[in-house]
């Protein structure tokens, strides 16, 4: 009842519920090795959290991602990933559940097997022999879900990926494959071979000393379309250097990829900036490439005081909205100041 009342109700995050979830094992692991509490206590908490829509999504983030939270779960992580058996249709743990009943022969010549205690949950089988991994899996009636939140949550890191470092994904993408079979994550080798040409492709690229100078701002990542999830698609007029850059590289790419031709979407990835004001500071900042083409495109109006959405919107070909956003990135770096009538925006010094 306290449960119910307190934690599994719509006003409790999914986030704090899965903090509960795996705090509570290791806690109930230690003060009752018998399982016969947990066995009581934890399915409740899986069958709620079953009727989340984003709970496959959390559980991956807390797996995979930074959360301080979750940090004895990902230490589990990597130290159990070796030497274990795929994962465990729910069909079969459940036959293997009821063989333990039929006490089976290794039971018979095993001096610690004892029954069942008889105010065990139903789920205490699996209680006792599963990790804090395998439990919060478990929590879904198949892995499919899973394994699709998971190559949605592997894009996301490879994109945002720097200098083409894939050491921390590879390395989870190898344990969950132990875990759920060597043909499971196909999709996420792809992405991760797609990462490894692109490495290759990039340092082919700016290996002559030609490559210098805007050229050398171009590291591109190819995609598989057919094997990454959806990626929203998205343009914007390019600003004059830039363009070349990418032209250049495209360029490259068909010589030496005959087959293949290049699509960018420049509306995602990175730019490393240093922006230099006419007062003598120097602004480095990590931006969109959206914002670097604002402050280029802002840079090259010398004599332009005055910058308004309106304009940015029309020269980029982008919604005003968008062109709001992105100046107001630039606002709070320092760079402008947005002027009292909407949609203004004054040079604080020349770019």
């Amino acid at each position: 009842m306290a449960l119910r009342t307190r934690l599994l109700h719509p006003g409790v995050a999914t986030h704090a519920i899965l903090v509960y979830y795996v705090n509570i094992v290791y806690a109930l692991r230690l003060v009752d090795t018998s399982g016969v509490v947990l066995s009581q206590v934890l399915p409740p908490v899986q069958r709620y959290l079953r009727t989340r829509s984003d709970t496959i999504q959390a559980v991956v983030a807390a797996l995979l991602g930074n959360d301080p939270a979750f940090q004895l779960l990902r230490m589990e992580l990597e130290s159990a990933g070796s030497g274990r058996q795929p994962a465990l249709s729910k069909t079969m743990r459940r036959a293997q559940e009821e063989d333990e009943v039929q006490a089976r022969p290794e039971y018979w010549s095993d001096p610690a097997w004892a029954p069942r205690p008889v105010d065990a949950g139903p789920e205490y089988s699996q209680m006792r022999s599963r990790d804090v991994i395998d439990l919060l899996v478990g929590i879904f009636d198949d892995h499919a879900g899973f394994i699709h939140a998971l190559e949605r949550h592997t894009a996301q890191q490879l994109m945002h990926t720097q200098d083409y470092d894939t050491a921390r994904v590879r390395r989870n993408n190898d344990i969950f494959k132990q875990r759920f079979g060597e043909g499971s994550l196909h999709h996420c080798d792809v992405m991760l071979a797609d990462v490894a040409a692109s490495a290759r492709a990039d340092a082919q690229f700016h290996r002559g000393a030609e490559r210098a100078g805007v050229y050398g701002a171009v590291h591109p990542l190819f995609i598989s379309r057919q094997f990454w999830p959806e990626i929203e698609t998205g343009t914007f007029a390019v600003p004059a250097r830039l363009a070349q850059a990418l032209e250049a590289f495209a360029a490259f790419y068909a010589d030496t990829q005959r087959q293949k031709r290049l699509r960018w979407l420049p509306h995602l990835g990175t730019v490393d900036l240093a922006v230099e004001m006419g007062d003598g500071r120097t602004v480095e900042v990590t931006a969109t490439p959206l914002q670097a083409a604002v402050a280029e495109l802002v840079a090259g109006e010398h004599d332009a005081r005055i910058v308004s959405a309106d304009h940015i919107a029309g020269a980029l070909d982008i919604d005003r909205q968008a062109a709001v956003h992105a100046l107001r990135f630039w606002v709070s770096h320092h760079v402008l100041s947005e002027l009292p009538q909407g949609g203004s925006f004054a040079v604080r010094e020349r770019i």
